[in-house]
């Protein structure tokens, strides 16, 4: 649980290093790769999120009044 509430933090901290990036010079970062992190971050951090989801409806404790628990 403390990772998922974690995750809005690494995924900004993720969202910002296109800022980094150099944009004059000789070898500037062109616009398409920055567009292409940005787009694989975003897909990174909503599988990892659906992940923290299943796992944490794994790790609750069945109800011991649920009569399906045993089929």
């Amino acid at each position: 649980m403390d990772a998922a509430r974690l995750l809005p933090l690494l995924g900004a901290a993720l969202f910002a290093v296109p800022l980094l990036w150099p944009t004059g010079g000789e070898n500037p970062i062109r616009m398409s790769a920055a567009i292409t992190y940005v787009f694989s971050v975003w897909a990174v951090l909503i599988l990892v999120s659906v992940g923290f989801g299943v796992a944490a409806r794994r790790g609750q404790p069945s109800d011991p009044q649920d009569p399906e628990r045993d089929a």
